[in-house]
């Protein structure tokens, strides 16, 4: 239950409770948005910053109003992960041989069995690379040299795969769109290449559909389809891009067949009903929790993000499970959700909506967890880190300021801590800008001058 993983007495939440009722009081106080900016609408904007060790807001406008956070949600996902979760955990992929081994050869098949790790064979994380030729090299040393069989790729019942319906199908196509499965590979990315169509990593199964017609390329995919259409004229140069994996799997199964067969291990490729006899052959590790959360929040990884938050289902979990206990999370915290919409947990959909006062109350309140530093080491730095590193850059707070930044067509947000010079959280930063037409450089320019004119001094 969430109420015994999370170790806050009553009187705390009470307190948490009481807070966040002082601060929906503030808004009448700091109610005027003090910039008049052409293009963005006051009306639409968000504001919150709060003296944690005055205990008191330092501004407030439109506190209360209920927003698209954009990537920000990252950190709310990361803090329901790290709130729930030991830090030092990690995925694991075993792989069986199932069926019996007579001499060198399993009358059976190789089983991987996949649970939603989304850093498989990622880039980011190349200490943990060679997830193919290991397990090539673990059926090698079990003295296997042919599998009378198939290589099966089992995902636990990981349940509704793929993207969130709220997601837009301009998105699903890119690597930043690519949807979240029971077994993820290689970023689910791929580089096709026209007129060729090949695709690397290969995606068996995943077609090209070349309609031609006039105009300039166009590639699409359809929602959860693995076929990609291409309109307009290739280039006599060619074409080539990286776009979203439909079918990570594919690429995972064709990938190991390479490996085990370089090893000299032959595969039949016929799927076998084997004995129902199971030999652990290797188990594949991911990197802890503590570091998916870190490098998911400083590169705005969607991906890794929708991961994590399907870490927080049961067994055989939906997206929609994970969502719930979520919520029920923030609940305890003390935190008003009646009006709180989490879609996703990366925040590319829409439909989301956070408020500046639910994001400051939950800042807060991860301040008095036991993984208080954690949490506030995941967040990218101004001036150093990720999606922050040019902001603030050069000012007088370059490295004091570590927020979550999110970005959409017309959405610009940030929300995270001010810190001091030994790197503790001085006041919490919440700023969220919907519906905005202005130039994105000007917005994000308006924001850095408006926290240096309210923070640089303290």
């Amino acid at each position: 239950m969430i109420k015994t993983i999370i170790s806050l007495s009553g009187d705390i939440l009470r307190r948490v409770f009481l807070t966040c009722a002082f601060i929906a009081s503030a808004v009448a106080t700091y109610a005027a948005f003090p910039y008049q900016i052409k293009g963005i609408d006051p009306e639409k904007v968000a504001v919150l910053i709060y003296d944690l060790q005055a205990d008191s807001v330092v501004m407030d406008h439109n506190g209360s109003l209920w927003l698209v956070p954009a990537s920000v949600m990252k950190s709310v996902t990361s803090a329901a992960v790290l709130s729930t979760q030991d830090g030092e955990r990690r995925f694991t992929t075993p792989v069986f041989a199932q069926g019996e081994i007579a001499g060198s050869t399993l009358r059976g098949n190789l089983v991987i069995e996949c649970c939603g790790d989304p850093t498989i064979e990622s880039r980011h994380f190349p200490d943990n690379l060679g997830f193919a030729d290991s397990i090539a090299a673990a059926v090698a040393r079990s003295g296997i040299s042919n599998i009378a069989g198939d290589i099966m790729i089992g995902t636990g019942g990981f349940a509704n795969p793929g993207t969130p319906a709220s997601w837009l199908k301009e998105d699903i196509l890119w690597p930043y769109g690519t949807g979240l499965y029971g077994a993820n590979y290689k970023d689910n990315t791929i580089k096709m290449s026209l007129p060729s169509g090949t695709m690397e990593p290969a995606v068996p199964g995943t077609t090209i559909s070349k309609q031609g017609g006039k105009g300039g390329l166009k590639v699409s995919r359809d929602l959860d389809s693995r076929q990609f259409v291409v309109t307009g004229t290739i280039p006599r140069r060619g074409h080539s891009d990286t776009y979203a994996n439909p079918n990570p799997a594919a690429s995972m199964k064709h990938e190991v067949v390479a490996a085990l067969q370089r090893r000299g291990i032959s595969v039949s490729a016929g799927k076998l009903t084997p004995e129902p006899t199971t030999t652990l052959i290797y188990t594949h590790t991911s990197p802890t929790v503590r570091e998916i959360l870190r490098s998911l929040m400083v590169r705005s990884d969607n991906m890794m993000a929708e991961g994590m938050l399907r870490s927080l289902a049961p067994a055989g979990g939906t997206r929609a499970d994970a969502i719930e206990r979520e919520s029920f999370l923030w609940e305890d915290f003390g935190i008003d959700t009646d009006r709180l919409v989490i879609e996703d947990g990366s925040g590319l959909s829409r439909a989301n909506r956070l408020s500046a006062l639910f994001l400051t109350g939950l800042y807060r309140q991860m301040l008095q967890t036991g993984v208080a530093a954690d949490y506030v080491a995941l967040f990218p730095r101004a001036g150093m880190d990720g999606t922050m590193k040019n902001f603030l850059r050069g000012t007088a707070l370059e490295g004091r300021v570590a927020m979550k930044t999110g970005s959409m067509r017309g959405i610009q947000c940030f929300g995270g801590y001010m810190l001091d010079k030994d790197g503790c959280p001085t006041h919490t930063i919440v700023v969220l800008v919907n519906g905005f037409t202005a130039d994105r450089a000007a917005v994000k320019n308006h924001i850095a001058n408006m926290l240096l004119d309210r923070l640089a001094t303290n």
